[in-house]
C-alpha cells in the first residue's frame, strides 16, 4: 500500500468531494504549515506531498506497528493457512496441503492415528477444523472488545 496505492486511494477521495461537494485543494500548490494565526511556507513542499506523507504513508505506519504488535508469526502463519478455508469465490484458494500443513502445525492432536504415509482428513476432523479456524475472529474481537 505504501508503494502502489496512493493513486487509487486520492482519486477515490477525490471523486467522493466532488459528489459531497467539498471543496478539493490544489495538490500541485505549495503546502503552507498553520498554527496559530500564522501562517508561513515552510519546507516548500506541495499539498500532495504533505497528504500523501504526513498521513497517509503515517496512518498505514501506525496501523502496520499496531497489526505487529498485535500479532506474532503464529497468528499470522495460522490466519494466511486458515484462507484456505474461505468459501468465497466458490472456494477458490481451498488447497488439500494446505488444510493438512494447517492439521500438522497447529492441530497436531487431530494427526493422532493417522500414518506418516498416508495423509488422509476424515469429515469429523475437517469439521473440527473448520469450527476451530472460524471461531478465531470473533474470539479474537470479544478478548480486544473486553480491553
Amino acid at each position: 500500500m505504501r508503494e502502489s496505492s496512493w493513486e487509487a486511494f486520492i482519486k477515490e477521495v477525490i471523486l467522493f468531494c466532488e459528489k459531497h461537494e467539498v471543496e478539493v485543494p490544489d495538490m500541485n500548490a505549495l503546502h503552507i504549515h498553520r498554527r496559530g494565526q500564522t501562517r508561513k511556507i515552510v519546507d516548500q513542499i506541495l499539498v500532495e506531498h504533505h497528504y500523501r506523507v504526513s498521513l497517509f504513508l503515517a496512518v498505514i505506519d501506525t496501523q502496520l506497528q499496531e497489526l505487529n504488535g498485535r500479532f506474532n508469526d503464529n497468528m499470522v502463519e495460522l490466519l494466511t493457512l486458515s484462507l484456505t478455508l474461505d468459501p468465497r469465490d466458490n472456494y477458490k484458494f481451498f488447497s488439500v496441503n494446505k488444510v493438512c500443513e494447517l492439521v500438522e502445525r497447529f492441530y497436531p492432536e487431530l494427526c493422532q492415528g493417522l500414518t506418516k504415509t498416508r495423509k488422509s482428513l476424515t469429515y469429523p476432523l475437517i469439521d473440527r477444523l473448520i469450527r476451530l479456524v472460524l471461531t478465531l475472529p470473533v474470539l479474537t474481537a470479544t478478548t480486544e472488545r473486553s480491553f
